[in-house]
């Protein structure tokens, strides 16, 4: 009986399983619900994968960053300048075939420059300056008549010159009261500007410019207080005693006027320091010179001329000739403000021209202009503004 009890008990929990299994489990089959299935999210931001930074080339610095190319600049300079108007002739004398005679004139001035400039930028490429310099000082004049006779023995009264090369005979010296001016305008094209390609490189810039333009240079000398310095061997006049003549008071004029051409280069470098160099040259100028001799013509026996008019002018010399200019310096901006200071240097020389003689009598002889100088060179210092 125990035996067929604990049969039974198995039965009465296994046949409701099996139903249960035939008819399925109402939880599962009636309306039970799915699980929703979620997208993948996306990673964290902290955890995406880096994009490489887009590279932007940093800006070119403006014109600020160096020199700038200003729209007008005003500039003063104080020129501290020596030099010297020359010429020089040469006089055939018939009774001396194997040589000549001449004379040379020397016509020093010396003292401080003032040179104003105002040069427009319309555009970036182009400018034009004008320039103006002038100036009044004493200075000296020095008359040297010479003999030359390369090869040959010439016989004075004052001894024997063997093979003279342009050997002093009389030298003759006065006062000079001199006033300079020199005049020029100038375009300059910009064919040449390189700044740092990025904003943080050091400010090291240069600039070219090609320079085409006029100029013309004078020198007025007033001449008084004549003094006879030299009289060695007597060639010329053999009874004229060292020292003054009085009653001497002449003038001489000296005027180049001509195209020039050239380049001027700007150099930038840091902390606001920067070099200029320019150089202009002119094979094309022209020299004109204009005389007056109150004495009329000293010394005849020096150049078988007929005797000068008593008016001004009564001699013109003429030629054509070569300008060449030079300038360097060093230059330190402060906003609007710069400072320089450099040299500078004018050199004019001609080639070979004529001194017409005006004649009292009216005719108008004359002779070889050997050569013509003039000369301007020193220091200077200046200061600019640029808008």
């Amino acid at each position: 009986m125990r035996q067929i009890g604990l049969v039974a008990l198995l039965l009465w929990f296994c046949v409701p399983a099996y139903a249960g299994r035939d008819e399925g489990d109402a939880r599962l089959t009636v309306d039970s619900p799915q699980r929703e299935v979620k997208p993948i999210e996306p990673l964290p931001e902290t955890i995406q994968p880096v994009k490489p930074a887009k590279v932007e080339r940093a800006a070119r610095p403006s014109e600020d960053a160096a020199f700038k190319r200003a729209f007008l600049t005003l500039r003063v300079r104080a020129w501290l300048t020596t030099g010297s108007v020359d010429t020089r002739f040469s006089y055939q004398k018939y009774s001396q075939p194997d040589g000549y005679t001449g004379e040379t004139e020397e016509r020093g001035a010396k003292g401080l420059m003032f040179v104003y400039s105002a040069e427009v930028a319309p555009i970036r490429w182009l400018s034009g300056e004008f320039q103006y310099g002038q100036d009044t000082h004493n200075g000296t004049y020095a008359d040297h008549y010479w003999l030359h006779a390369p090869g040959a023995t010439w016989t004075t009264s004052g001894g024997t010159l063997v093979s003279p090369d342009h050997v002093d005979d009389l030298v003759l010296g006065a006062d000079a009261r001199s006033r300079r001016d020199w005049t020029a305008g100038t375009i300059y094209a910009r064919v040449l500007d390189l700044r740092p390609a990025r904003a943080d490189d050091p400010v090291w810039q240069e600039a070219l410019d090609v320079a085409v333009g006029y100029e013309r240079f004078r020198q007025y000398s007033h001449l008084t207080n004549l003094s006879v310095n030299m009289n060695r061997y007597g060639y010329y006049s053999a009874a004229l005693p060292v020292g003054p003549i009085a009653g001497f008071d002449s003038s001489y004029s000296a005027s180049w006027s001509g195209p020039h051409f050239g380049f001027r280069n700007e150099v930038a470098v840091p902390c606001g320091f920067s070099f200029e160099g320019m150089f202009l040259w002119s094979p094309f100028m022209v020299y004109r010179g204009e005389g007056y001799n109150n004495f009329g013509m000293s010394f005849p026996n020096a150049f078988d001329l007929p005797t000068l008019r008593d008016s001004s002018p009564n001699f013109i010399d003429t030629a054509h000739g070569t300008a060449v200019h030079f300038q360097l310096g060093a230059r330190w901006d402060w906003r609007m403000l710069r400072l320089e200071a450099g040299y500078q240097r004018f050199y004019f020389y001609s080639r070979t021209g004529t001194r017409t003689f005006l004649a009292a009598d009216g005719s108008t002889p004359g002779r070889q202009l050997d050569f013509a100088t003039a000369e301007m060179a020193g220091g200077y210092t200046g200061i600019t503004l640029r808008y």
